[in-house]
């Protein structure tokens, strides 16, 4: 097991990778901010630096056990930013204060996927009541960026914003990825990751996280 850098090797890394002003001012813009979680704030910011950088653009994936994988689909730059998405049916202002429409497209989905995705949902679905809540979604991540990962999702996918994700809410969300040109085996492989512990995956289908 490595040990402890020194101070000195710190100071090094970030000058090397240019993180100390990002840093910096990802935890100003929170405090001016006052906002209510500022590590969700805060990981928005940097994600969208590392974005700008390429360097979230490799394609890996982390999973619970620690494991690296590929992810089959290629992600959109993340825009913590976003503003409304035209052409949807629900809105829902997220705790950044920012407003989500949601897009409706009805893509096909096979047999396979379908019977994956409910499998994926009833994982989540801790107590067995057809609706997944945020604090479910959080308990089902864990310890990978768990309030991050389960923000993501309800950005996404709780079109009417009550608090809730629905088996219908769950499917249109996937019906709508699909019609965006996705293949039907990369959702299977990126839903199979997300069933391990992997990411949330922000699909270019013209919703936001």
């Amino acid at each position: 097991m490595p040990g402890v850098p020194t101070s000195e090797e710190v100071t090094a890394y970030l000058a090397a990778h240019k993180l100390e002003p990002v840093i910096e001012d990802a935890v100003n813009d929170a405090v001016l901010k006052q906002v209510k979680n500022p590590f969700w704030h805060i990981a928005q910011i940097l994600l969208k630096k590392s974005e700008e950088v390429g360097e979230a653009k490799s394609g890996t994936r982390v999973s619970l056990d620690g494991a690296v994988k590929e992810s089959p689909v290629k992600r959109p730059a993340f825009a913590p930013e976003a503003v409304v998405i035209g052409g949807g049916r629900g809105q829902e202002i997220d705790e950044a204060g920012l407003t989500h429409t949601f897009t409706k497209s009805e893509g096909t989905l096979t047999d396979v996927l379908q019977a994956k995705l409910k499998s994926f949902f009833d994982k989540m679905d801790l107590d067995s009541n057809g609706e997944v809540s945020k604090e479910e979604a959080e308990k089902f991540w864990g310890k990978n960026f768990a309030k991050l990962n389960a923000q993501s999702m309800f950005n996404e996918v709780d079109e009417d914003g009550n608090g809730t994700i629905t088996w219908v809410e769950f499917l249109d969300f996937w019906k709508n990825v699909a019609a965006n040109g996705y293949s039907q085996e990369d959702l299977e492989e990126e839903v199979q990751m997300m069933m391990e512990g992997g990411s949330w995956v922000d699909f270019d289908d013209g919703r936001t996280t």
